[in-house]
């Protein structure tokens, strides 16, 4: 529509002026989900629907906020779905409400309030990691308040820390992301439990603020601070809310704390075996040294290949067996080829030649999906000995060097190009 206004000096436009006044189209806004309802000691994902209210059109911008009490989540928009995920810090029920703040050209709206309840817990069951398996408990020492528990837990990868790993480090199993609440000035104990040994090199890395360091960074926690103990799979620490190892350093009922064993980014070692025609490597110095004084059988030597371990992805190892087979390993660092494996793995009696998951051998980093590696990065190319279809145990070699890959494939062995991406 046309009106004539002032501006913003009081003053009348000039004469002639058209001043075209647009009003912002209107949204409705509600939640749709909320799962796992009630939440035991579980992140909670909501979803939620932004609509523009007739006859507005568009596709409006910003930010929605879902508040739980004084815990949120924030999805930007557009987003499809419309979720974000929620770590609750405390128990009870309360109101999930959205708010949606509005753009330049759409208004803002705010969702009806639905209620959800928070169940505690002072040890999850097994919860998957990014490498595996593995369970996070807290104890309460005694006299602690009766309602101290973990309000919300999850292993998450730590890709989704907005800083790279402390360098040289990674972290094959992913961070603990937890929540302890209720728990008032009590020291808790946590216990980190994983399904697989951790490296007696591990250190156990923080991510947050220290008090000498407003700004959320990596730091270690050590046994001098926090009582730190890595045995075996399980790792053991003392907390204390708004103390070390908190994440908002914040007295407020409320203990967070994402982290977890940072294992040294090392070498992976290349070995061949004259009398199987077999390669294999291993990242691990204590493997590598077994093999080196011919602990794993006789006909290994090294080759003099070798490529630097260190990236954000796992890579899977498998082996075989000596019978029925295949006497060999096998490494990918796609997911999806992992879970793959591991499902026939389940599908196939052990009477049967199949790969058996063995570990998470080392880190790395996954091609573009072009199969090139990005600029700072090594590719690692891989070559298949076509064993299958030969009938005999399959085998493939993994190597930096690209004249030892063309040796392969000049000896009949399928190229499969650039699997992974090795540090410089």
């Amino acid at each position: 529509m046309t009106a004539t206004a002032s501006n913003s000096f009081g003053a009348a436009p000039p004469a002639g002026t058209t001043v075209f006044v647009t009003n912002k189209r209107a949204t409705a806004l509600s939640i749709t989900g909320h799962t796992p309802s009630p939440s035991t000691a579980a992140p909670v994902l909501v979803t939620v629907s932004l609509s523009v209210v007739p006859p507005g059109t568009g596709t409006p911008t910003g930010t929605i906020t879902v508040s739980y009490g004084g815990d949120s989540c924030r999805i930007t928009l557009p987003a499809a779905p419309a979720s974000c995920k929620l770590s609750p810090s405390s128990v009870g029920t309360k109101n999930l409400i959205a708010t949606y703040g509005g753009d330049a050209n759409f208004a803002g709206s705010m969702s009806a309030a639905v209620s959800h309840t928070v169940n505690g817990t002072t040890q999850t069951p097994q919860l998957p990691t990014p490498g595996g398996s593995g369970s996070i408990g807290v104890t309460p020492p005694p006299g602690a308040p009766p309602g101290c528990a973990l309000t919300s837990a999850e292993f998450i990868d730590q890709q989704e820390v907005p800083l790279p790993p402390p360098a040289g480090y990674s972290f094959p199993q992913g961070l603990a992301n937890f929540a302890v609440g209720g728990c008032g000035s009590s020291v808790v104990t946590m216990t980190v439990t994983y399904d697989v040994a951790i490296s007696p090199t591990a250190k156990y890395y923080k991510y947050g603020l220290e008090k000498n360091n407003p700004t959320p960074h990596w730091y270690e926690l050590t046994a001098a601070q926090n009582n730190l103990q890595i045995n075996g799979n399980r790792v053991t620490f003392t907390l204390t809310d708004g103390g070390p190892g908190d994440d908002d350093l914040l007295v407020n009922g409320v203990i967070r704390d994402p982290g977890g064993p940072a294992i040294p980014n090392g070498t992976v070692q290349e070995f061949y075996n004259t009398i199987l025609d077999n390669f294999f490597i291993t990242a691990d110095p204590a493997e590598q040294a077994a093999v080196r004084s011919g602990a794993a059988g006789p006909g290994w030597t090294v080759t003099g290949d070798s490529f630097k371990s260190g990236g954000a992805a796992q890579v899977c190892r498998f082996y075989g067996s000596q019978f029925p087979g295949p006497n060999s390993h096998f490494y990918t660092i796609d997911p999806a080829e992992c879970q793959a494996l591991k499902d026939l793995q389940a599908a196939t009696p052990g009477n049967q030649p199949r790969w058996n998951f063995g570990s998470l051998d080392f880190m790395s980093t996954a091609p573009n999906a072009s199969g090139n590696c990005a600029a700072g990065l090594v590719p690692v190319y891989r070559a298949y000995n076509n064993g299958f279809a030969l009938g005999k145990d399959s085998n493939h070699r993994i190597t930096t060097t690209l004249s030892s890959y063309q040796v392969q494939l000049a000896k009949g062995w399928r190229g499969e190009g650039v699997v992974m991406c090795a540090p410089q």
